[in-house]
């Protein structure tokens, strides 16, 4: 898949909703993108990968910081072995594999976070910010 990831399906919207599959309500901190299982996940921005781990609800996870206190999270991934901790990756670099790892309760999805300064942000924020993404 050569189209970004941010150009698909919104399967989820940053913030309030209802938990997939249950009647309670949450806080969504990214925004999930229905793309098929397999398919390139590309650094919207260049950046240094800080994280690359495997956790039980969030599978395996990518961390992009991007630099001027913005960073990308990326979850449910097949295996993130395709960066690692501390290296560049460029714009448009694979960074992963979209999967359905961790809790999934919707199929394989990529989940996709933007923090600014340590505190969570609206995606869409961050990617208008981009250019040629608006």
């Amino acid at each position: 898949m050569r189209e970004p990831f941010w150009k698909r399906t919104i399967s989820s919207p940053y913030g309030e909703r209802v938990l997939p599959g249950s009647t309670r309500r949450q806080f969504h901190l990214g925004i999930d993108y229905r793309v098929p299982q397999g398919s390139a996940v590309r650094a919207p921005l260049a950046g240094v990968v800080t994280d690359r781990r495997y956790s039980p609800a969030n599978g395996n996870t990518v961390t992009v910081d991007h630099g001027n206190g913005w960073k990308t999270k990326y979850f449910h991934l097949l295996d993130p072995a395709l960066v690692k901790e501390r290296t560049k990756v460029a714009e448009g670099q694979v960074i992963g594999l979209v999967g359905e790892t961790g809790t999934s309760a919707v199929g394989p999805h990529l989940h996709f976070e933007t923090w600014h300064e340590g505190r969570h942000r609206d995606p869409a924020e961050f990617l208008s910010q981009i250019d040629g993404h608006k």
